[in-house]
C-alpha cells in the first residue's frame, strides 16, 4: 500500500510492522492514518532525480510514531481539525444532507455563492480526500443539482453524530426542509425527503403533511410496502 501510494517513500521495517499491528490491517484505518500524516506535513511530495513525483518524510520515523491514535474515530477527528474552518463547516452542512449531498443544498444552508461552494468542495476532495464528486443531475423542473458523496459512509456518520450538537442539527434540518420544499414542490416523489428533514427539525405538522403525500405517491406507484411505512 505504501509503495503504491507514496512512490519513493522509505519507511523502516519496524515502523511498517508497527502500523500493521496497530491498525490490524483495517484498510480505512491505514488510509486515514496516512492521510493524517500527509495533511499534517509529516509526509511530503518531492521531485525525484529523474523528474518524477516521489515522497519523503519531513523528519524521522519517530515523528510518525508520535501520531499513532487509538481508533479510526480519533484519526478522522484529528484530520478534521487540520482543515480550515470554512472547510470544516462545509462538511458539517454536508453531513446533514446525507451520505450523498449537492452543492446547491450547501449553498442554501451556508448562504455562500454557488461558485464559492464548487471551489471549496474541490479543495475538500483533492487536498483532503473526504468526498468524491458524482456529477450533475437535471430535475424534471429543469433545475440542476451537482452531487457529491462522502468518500466513506463512516465520515458522514462520524461528523453528523459527533461534531454537531442536537440544536445545530435541528436548525440545519429546518433550512434543508425549506430548500427542498422550494425546489421539489412539483415532484411528489420527493415528499418523503421533505418529511424526513421536517421531522428532524421538529416541525411535526410539516413532517406529517409530507409523509401523507409520500404515502399517496407510493400508492400511486403500486408500492404498497413503502406506502405502508409512510
Amino acid at each position: 500500500y505504501v509503495q503504491e501510494r507514496f512512490p519513493g517513500l522509505q519507511l523502516s521495517d519496524a515502523l511498517i510492522e508497527k502500523i500493521q499491528g496497530f491498525t490490524g490491517g483495517q484498510p480505512l484505518f491505514i488510509s486515514e492514518l496516512f492521510n493524517l500524516w500527509e495533511n499534517d506535513g509529516k509526509i511530503l511530495p518531492k521531485i525525484s532525480a529523474s523528474g518524477l513525483l516521489a515522497w519523503d518524510l519531513s523528519g524521522k520515523d519517530d515523528q510518525l510514531e508520535l501520531q499513532f491514535l487509538h481508533s479510526i474515530s480519533e484519526v478522522v477527528e484529528a484530520r478534521l481539525h487540520i482543515l480550515p474552518e470554512e472547510l470544516q463547516k462545509m462538511l458539517l452542512y454536508a453531513s446533514v444532507d446525507g451520505q450523498e449531498f449537492s452543492a446547491q443544498t450547501l449553498a442554501s444552508i451556508s448562504g455562500k455563492d454557488i461558485e464559492q461552494i464548487y471551489l471549496i468542495l474541490k479543495q475538500v476532495e483533492k487536498s483532503y480526500r473526504f468526498i468524491d464528486e458524482l456529477g450533475p443531475v437535471e430535475l424534471s423542473t429543469g433545475y440542476w443539482m451537482d452531487y457529491y458523496k462522502f468518500h466513506h459512509p463512516f465520515f458522514q456518520e462520524f461528523i453528523y453524530n459527533q461534531q454537531l450538537s442536537k440544536g445545530y442539527r435541528r436548525l440545519l434540518h429546518a433550512r434543508l426542509a425549506e430548500f427542498f420544499k422550494d425546489i421539489y414542490q412539483a415532484i411528489p416523489a420527493k415528499a418523503g425527503l421533505i418529511a424526513k428533514h421536517s421531522r428532524e427539525a421538529c416541525r411535526y405538522q410539516d413532517a406529517m403533511d409530507n409523509a401523507l403525500k409520500a404515502d399517496r405517491h407510493e400508492l400511486s406507484q403500486a408500492k404498497w410496502a413503502e406506502a405502508g411505512r409512510w
